[in-house]
């Protein structure tokens, strides 16, 4: 039987950014590609966004991720789903980034938090550029 420290070095290994929250949204772990790729190093037990990055929808608006994933885990929403965000740091850089969400349930189908990964969403900056060139003619 693997153990809980197993996964939690399972994900340490990956190249993707990590991040493991409980049913409340508080964050358990992360990895060290969460660290290198956006600068970030959450505090152990704080929610996502108590921290350095600010998460909002693309337009600006707030994204509350905590009831994001609590209304998933109601619907016992099994899929990963991919939501467009934009992340925002204390010192006002922002960067636009995929949010991949995957929900953990335990072997009595109780939700137990989630699994997030962060992506630099870099087709949505492409795509920005090239729609900023096509306004130009």
């Amino acid at each position: 039987m693997r153990t809980r420290k197993h996964y939690f070095k399972v994900l340490e290994k990956l190249a993707n950014a990590i991040c493991v929250c409980n049913a409340n949204g508080e964050i358990l772990m992360y990895n060290k590609a969460l660290v290198e790729q956006w600068g970030w190093r959450p505090t152990i037990g704080s929610s996502f966004d108590d921290d350095n990055w600010k998460i909002l929808r693309r337009d600006g608006s707030e994204f509350d991720l905590a009831g994001y994933i609590t209304r998933r885990a109601v619907k016992a929403v099994l899929s990963v789903d991919q939501v467009e965000v934009m992340l925002v740091g204390k010192d006002g850089c922002s960067r636009n980034a995929v949010l991949h969400s995957s929900m953990l349930y335990d072997v009595y189908g109780n939700f137990n938090g989630s699994i997030n990964m962060l992506t630099d969403d870099v087709d949505h900056i492409d795509r920005q550029s090239l729609e900023d060139f096509a306004s130009l003619s």
